[in-house]
């Protein structure tokens, strides 16, 4: 899969619901597989992981409950949801699975689009640590 490919279910599913979070101020960062095909890491994925802010978190799954998603299983700091026409959307609370999203550990791509840094730092701090 190849990270810029703008016609793939991966990147529209990410411009949908980047563009909303973005509009209803919902702060979050993409982890996962996207997140590490977006740091040129070799790694297929079929959803889409992303942390949002704790205090987003609610509002992030009700954007998403309106654009046609549904709940798979979860609770009140993590949830699965389906589309019929685009990617299955895991959505875990900050502060539990990972920090709240910020200027030091987010890189912004076009559409609004926000990954996470923290594979990149993961992988240069494990590189380092044995040289």
């Amino acid at each position: 899969m190849h990270f810029n490919s703008h016609d793939g279910l991966l990147y529209r599913t990410a411009i949908r619901f980047s563009t909303l979070f973005k509009v209803n101020n919902v702060r979050y960062y993409i982890v996962g597989g996207y997140a590490l095909i977006f740091h040129e890491m070799v790694r297929n994925t079929m959803d889409i992981d992303i942390i949002v802010n704790e205090d987003d978190f609610q509002k992030a799954i009700q954007i998403l409950y309106e654009i046609g998603y549904t709940k798979v299983i979860g609770d009140r700091l993590c949830i699965r949801l389906e589309h019929e026409h685009f990617l299955s959307i895991d959505l875990f609370v900050s502060t539990i699975y990972g920090p709240h999203p910020s200027p030091t550990n987010t890189i912004e791509y076009e559409q609004n689009i926000i990954f996470c840094t923290v594979p990149v730092n993961a992988l240069n701090n494990s590189i380092n640590k044995y040289h």
